[in-house]
């Protein structure tokens, strides 16, 4: 006899065990980590951006930003 604890969630299967596991395994925990990814930057905001380095090559990058160059 099956007892279905969670009747609202779909069934586990042995794939997602296996990852949960291997999670736990390596960083001692289960938690959401956030991925790490990479702004997106057209071409011509590159091109703007080497051009004030260029002009100005001492220019902080916080003050770019606040450019929004």
């Amino acid at each position: 006899m099956v007892i279905e604890t969670h009747p609202d969630l779909p069934p586990l299967n042995q794939g997602t065990i296996s990852k949960i596991e291997a999670q736990y395994r390596e960083m001692g925990h289960v938690r959401k980590v956030p991925s790490k990814r990479q702004a997106v930057v057209d071409d011509d905001t590159k091109l703007n951006l080497l051009l004030a380095l260029e002009e100005n090559p001492i220019t902080p990058a916080r003050q770019l930003a606040r450019d929004k160059i």
